[in-house]
């Protein structure tokens, strides 16, 4: 059974703005040689949001000690960037969090986590949710449309759920 840290760990390691993004071999392909350790479902997904869509000021929502969740604004050299994540260790939760301003009406699309789209309100803030243990990483729309490794992951999220 798949472990619920790494997909956290590695949504820390990826979609936060500070430090330096890496992958481990195993996580990604899996390694059947040494006790059929799988590869981390949502690391192919993680991995193409970083490279696309993971830009611009970041906002930490650190608050509480079991529902975390941060955004990336975005920039104007990469389109359709910006994302927000939250992630928790016990029960689902919500996290209110500011996406910024030049947002506002925009629509936010769940493409980890299989919740329900979100709409940035006038101020740039939205509520964004998880389930129990999870993560939920959340794109503007017309983003979330144009990933390559959603079709598949969505799949296995249901089946795993």
């Amino acid at each position: 059974m798949q472990t619920r840290f790494k997909p956290a760990a590695y949504a820390l390691i990826l979609m936060r703005e500070a430090g330096y993004p890496c992958v481990f071999y195993g996580d990604l392909y899996g390694m059947p040689n040494d006790g059929n350790i799988p590869a981390v479902r949502e690391l192919p997904l993680l991995m193409e949001i970083r490279q696309r869509f993971a830009y611009g000021v970041q906002h930490d929502h650190l608050d509480a000690p079991d529902v975390i969740g941060w955004t990336r604004e975005g920039d104007t050299e990469h389109e359709g960037s910006g994302v927000a994540v939250v992630i928790t260790d016990r029960d689902g939760g919500e996290k209110h969090m500011f996406v910024g301003a030049a947002h506002a009406g925009e629509t936010r699309s769940c493409v980890i986590g299989e919740q329900d789209d979100v709409v940035v309100d006038a101020e740039g803030w939205a509520t964004f949710r998880t389930l129990d243990g999870r993560i939920s990483v959340y794109l503007p729309e017309s983003a979330a449309d144009a990933l390559e490794h959603d079709r598949e992951l969505h799949r296995i999220v249901r089946e795993t759920a």
